[in-house]
């Protein structure tokens, strides 16, 4: 038998760089298959459906990212789990996805799909159920526009289990691309590179969270305690740009609020003449039917005054000052008022409706309402915190 002859070195790279070059190529066609698709997506209108979602929406998604859908080896349909029987507690999901692992077929995913108009937070513990008992990797949990991801082995209740929110109306394609793939691709579910991905995801959303609550409240302290750091940061950016050198004492009463700088005009809290009207106010939930028709001018909480110029301006300055007050207690006032089908308030955009950001805190406020709902949901959000009515002022003046 005539032994087969090595390779050269040179022949070793040009069939390396041949491989890489295949890979590469094979990569660009699914991402521009993928890009194509989204695109497509993005300009039809949502299905009424769950059948017709999983179609026209989830299917060529999957398609997209190398799922073939007619194999019953990658992708089972209307998937059982648990027990089945009579009294058994089994159920079954959308869409399952298998893939080889140590030499036999795993379900690595579910999909769960649900019509454009439903609550995706109704149904997303008996996904999270299943996707446990079964030892899937990732759920997910789609209007075929909305797409909520979720680690289903994690701890803690499902919102501490959800690492991604995608929107195909609201998140640019690239961005749609490079997420997809990465948690829902099937080569990233084979690798578990998608687990892995998903887990780092994960901990940055629960460490921005922190960051988020306790930012706040660590600068609140170094305010309110005169913090020696921030009195000598602040002595010295004075020395800096003004060429005076303030005495430490005289630092700390400014950041105790115990002095009041002369150029700073004390605001006064009377009806002033505005070329639109007289500006007028409000102190007590019964009188919101009194902004109708209205322009607001600001709001006065805690005798602390913030110019505004329209009503979502109002609920979103209430919002941040109850956060930045005291963040647990905002988090279960939002708890408390929840909402049937969109949420008062939340980090996702996608669960409120006309989300309206709270600053910079990652929060958004359901601002789907007129001047008066504004007024009531400011009142309502404040004493749900455990303030009163009268702690909050509001100014406006009539229209012509």
């Amino acid at each position: 038998m005539t032994k087969p002859s090595s390779l050269s070195t040179t022949d070793t790279a040009e069939i390396s760089g041949a491989n890489q070059a295949n890979r590469l190529s094979i990569r660009s066609a699914l991402n521009t298959s993928l890009h194509k698709t989204i695109e497509r997506l993005k300009g039809i209108t949502p299905p009424s459906r769950e059948e017709t979602t999983k179609i026209t929406m989830i299917l060529p998604i999957l398609e997209a990212l190398s799922w073939d859908c007619q194999d019953p080896d990658q992708v089972s349909w209307e998937y059982a789990v648990g027990d089945q029987g009579s009294r058994g507690k089994g159920g079954r999901v959308d869409i399952a996805l298998f893939q080889k692992r140590a030499g036999r077929d795993q379900c690595v995913c579910f999909v769960e799909a649900k019509a454009a108009d439903s609550n995706l937070e109704s149904h997303v513990e008996q996904l999270l159920g299943y996707a446990f008992y079964e030892g899937t990797d990732i759920a997910v949990l789609t209007t075929g526009l909305v797409w909520w991801f979720y680690l289903p082995r994690e701890d803690g209740p499902p919102s501490d289990r959800r690492f991604a929110i995608l929107d195909l109306l609201k998140d640019p394609t690239s961005s749609l691309v490079t997420h997809f793939e990465t948690y829902l691709g099937r080569k990233a579910l084979g690798s578990k590179n998608a687990e892995r991905a998903a887990r780092k995801a994960l901990k940055e959303l629960h460490n921005d969270e922190a960051l988020n609550i306790q930012l706040p409240k660590l600068w609140n302290k170094m305010i309110t305690s005169a913090d020696p750091e921030l009195v000598a940061l602040l002595a010295a950016r004075a020395e800096r740009e003004l060429r005076l050198r303030p005495s430490d004492t005289q630092v700390a009463e400014v950041l105790l609020g115990q002095r009041t700088p002369k150029d700073k005009a004390p605001v006064i809290n009377r009806p002033i003449t505005t070329p639109i009207g007289l500006e007028v106010s409000i102190s007590d939930s019964k009188d919101c039917t009194k902004v109708k028709r209205c322009t607001p001018t600001g709001f006065t909480l805690w005798n602390q005054r913030t110019e505004i110029t329209d009503w979502t301006q109002l609920l979103a300055g209430v919002a941040q000052e109850l956060l930045y007050r005291d963040p647990s207690t905002f988090s279960n006032a939002v708890a408390q008022l929840g909402g049937k089908q969109f949420r008062f308030a939340s980090r996702a955009s996608s669960e409120v409706q006309r989300a309206t950001p709270v600053g910079t805190s990652g929060w958004y406020v359901n601002t789907h309402t007129g001047s008066v709902g504004m007024c009531a949901k400011a009142y309502k959000l404040l004493r749900t915190c455990g303030y009163e009515n009268s702690d909050l002022t509001i100014y406006f003046v009539r229209n012509k």
